[in-house]
């Protein structure tokens, strides 16, 4: 690879360092709305309609944990499980920036096949 192209790896390294320093807050999860309660009656017309309300799941342990939000709540959390989805974005190209850039400035290494 030529120093240009280096150059350009290394570049746009640092504007993803950049992107990262200038991340707010991260959590990993999904929200989801909700507008019905409980268990159906027997007639599905006399089902108790609630909300909207909304839920935060997210893995802790390998179990799924479940927490009721606010309105209020929802926009913060959300903006944090977008942060933390540009995050994982960000660093997956930064792990192949970096594969490229070592593997092109290490010398005399046997590459193996995949």
């Amino acid at each position: 690879m030529d120093s240009k192209s280096q150059s350009n790896l290394k570049r746009r390294y640092t504007q993803l360092v950049d992107q990262l320093s200038r991340t707010g807050a991260v959590l990993p999860g999904t929200i989801t709305e909700r507008r019905i309660i409980g268990q159906a009656s027997q007639k599905q017309v006399d089902r108790k309609k609630y909300g909207p309300y909304y839920q935060w799941t997210r893995k802790v342990n390998g179990k799924t944990v479940t927490v009721n939000l606010s309105e209020a709540q929802v926009d913060l959390f959300q903006k944090a499980i977008d942060n933390n989805r540009k995050i994982e974005q960000i660093l997956s190209e930064m792990k192949q920036i970096s594969i490229q850039r070592l593997e092109n400035e290490t010398q005399n290494v046997k590459r193996r096949r995949l």
